[in-house]
């Protein structure tokens, strides 16, 4: 089922989660669009755009739609839980790993 959006200067989209209003294109495939909450201007790809809110449909956010700090921020803390993803390990070899790196919180 294909998925309409309306690309025209001045209509809501979203990136995930993230609300965007679009400023206009910018070539084939993208759009510069205005963030809602910050205001910042962002050229977005088309692929990764909807109609609504990723948290009434998906739980994901395409990285790209987050200020480059953020990014910065998701790829280190990836980078400290990626052994762990990649082996079969226990809680309490998760919550060293969490330890070392200072971001063990308290359990649920």
């Amino acid at each position: 089922m294909a998925r309409t959006i309306s690309l025209k200067a001045g209509s809501l989209i979203f990136c995930g989660s993230v609300g965007y209003e679009i400023v206009g294109p910018v070539g084939f495939g993208m759009v510069k669009a205005k963030n809602l909450i910050n205001g910042e201007v962002r050229v977005l790809k088309l692929d990764d755009l909807s109609s609504q809110s990723s948290e009434t449909s998906t739980p994901e956010t395409p990285l790209d739609c987050f200020p480059p700090e953020q990014q910065a921020t998701a790829l280190q803390r990836f980078a400290m839980i990626k052994p762990a993803l990649q082996q079969n390990l226990s809680r309490k070899e998760v919550e060293d790993l969490a330890a070392k790196h200072g971001t063990l919180h308290d359990p649920l």
